[in-house]
């Protein structure tokens, strides 16, 4: 679906040479707990990195108290995306989905059917314990929820 956001995840162990064609980690969508399979990222970090998105490069990790080297060290392992360009060049990946209750509203736009307005709404009436309990929101209902509740989880 056009304008949906690319979700990377790492693959490979922890401190490793990145294996040939593996995806790395946004660090605009990944969850905490993902972040923390980067080297050297603990929980307390990835916790600074989810709470200073969204990031326009990788050198904006400094943001979350990163030094220099944290960055270079993560560099190999992780991407970005730029909203300005993610619906021209971004898409989720088969089976990969946006957490609802973790994406910043530049991710929750990204998704079909979602605009601003929805997604601050999203965001607002967090936390969600279920993706069906999207339909509480004004605008997401039948259609826009089918085509949702496959890109999407809490």
């Amino acid at each position: 679906m056009a304008g949906v956001l690319a979700i990377a995840f790492l693959s490979g162990a922890v401190g490793a040479a990145e294996p040939a064609g593996a995806a790395k980690v946004n660090i605009n969508v990944a969850p905490a707990p993902q972040l923390q399979t980067l080297p050297g990222i603990t929980p307390d970090l990835a916790q600074k990195i989810v709470g200073a998105r969204p990031y326009k490069s990788v050198d904006d990790l400094a943001r979350a108290g990163l030094t220099k080297a944290q960055i270079d060290a993560v560099r190999p392992f992780v991407t970005v995306w730029s909203p300005r360009t993610k619906k021209k060049f971004y898409r989720l990946a088969p089976g990969e989905k946006i957490n609802l209750n973790t994406a910043s509203e530049e991710m929750l736009i990204a998704l079909p059917g979602i605009g601003k307005a929805r997604a601050i709404a999203i965001v607002e009436s967090r936390p969600f314990a279920r993706i069906e309990d999207l339909m509480k929101l004004k605008g997401i209902k039948g259609k826009t929820f089918q085509r949702l509740k496959a890109l999407v989880t809490v």
